[in-house]
């Protein structure tokens, strides 16, 4: 899955926007989840998510009518996990065809204490402004 091909189930990417910060001064969206690389390509890489993008991406897996706020909230984590760890895991195939890079399973942060032992590690955020919200791709340098 292809950020691009977000527009076939409904949401449009309406702006790029790519910066350079520390992880002190990283604002997280609602949900974030991390996973870590290593092999040839050693990096740490987070998607963060606007709950609003997360309910339409579940609405085109699950039906989500119904659903209790705390059920909304696990299939959102869940939706969350799956996407990072789909687009992460065919970025390093394709960028990395010959070499054998492994990544770690998703892990979901829960406050920004979870990422405190990354605090003064410069990171790249790309922000993808959405019809639905915006998603952030954090990849540390």
């Amino acid at each position: 899955m292809r950020l691009v091909s977000l527009q076939r189930i409904g949401i449009d990417i309406l702006q790029r926007k790519v910066q350079t910060t520390t992880v002190k001064k990283l604002i997280p969206k609602d949900t974030t989840v991390l996973i870590y690389a290593s092999g040839y390509i050693k990096s740490a890489i987070a998607m963060s998510f606007e709950t609003n993008v997360l309910t339409k991406l579940a609405e085109d897996f699950i039906d989500c009518k119904g659903l209790s706020p705390e059920e909304q909230i696990e299939i959102n984590q869940s939706v969350a996990s799956e996407v990072t760890n789909i687009i992460v895991g065919r970025s390093f195939i394709s960028l990395n065809k010959k070499d054998i890079t492994t990544i770690t399973p998703p892990k979901l942060l829960i406050t920004k204490e979870d990422i405190s032992e990354f605090e003064n590690l410069e990171i790249t955020i790309t922000t993808f402004k959405t019809s639905f919200g915006e998603i952030q791709v954090y990849v540390k340098k």
